[in-house]
């Protein structure tokens, strides 16, 4: 984490502003900018429980929307072992404002808010493409 990210991880204001850019849209903002002051310690990000009704129910539509591919993979592939879907919602819904988070810092570390807005954002399309893809994979069975 630079030494930017520290200052605006410490700046309610900034933060506001910069998240905002990252989102793409003012209605988040908050619920990850109370995430985020409760994640940042004054030198790094510490994982800590949250909650995510989206990712819960979602759970792999969700990391996808958010743009955190690596762990809609993931959690994808943990979904379809029987008997621990559920455990596996529970675990992504307590981390996924850490993770959307977490890539939001990793992302603000260029100091470029040109690269913010275009790396944060939402995927609709991905979202529904893999959606499909799951509606053509589990016809098959």
């Amino acid at each position: 984490m630079t030494q930017y990210s520290k200052q605006v991880l410490s700046d309610p204001i900034l933060l506001r502003k910069k998240l905002e850019i990252y989102l793409g849209s003012p209605d988040s903002v908050e619920t990850y900018a109370k995430a985020a002051e409760k994640f940042f310690d004054g030198e790094k990000l510490v994982a800590k429980s949250t909650w995510s009704w989206g990712a819960f129910f979602l759970v792999f539509l969700f990391f996808t929307y958010r743009k955190c591919y690596a762990k809609a993979l993931v959690s994808f592939i943990f979904c379809l072992i029987p008997f621990i879907n559920f455990l596996i919602a529970i675990l992504f819904a307590c981390s996924a404002k850490y993770e959307v988070v977490s890539r939001f810092v990793k992302i603000l570390d260029k100091e470029n808010d040109e690269i913010l807005k275009i790396a944060g954002g939402v995927n609709l399309i991905g979202a529904i493409a893999f959606l499909i893809f799951m509606f053509i994979l589990f016809g098959l069975y």
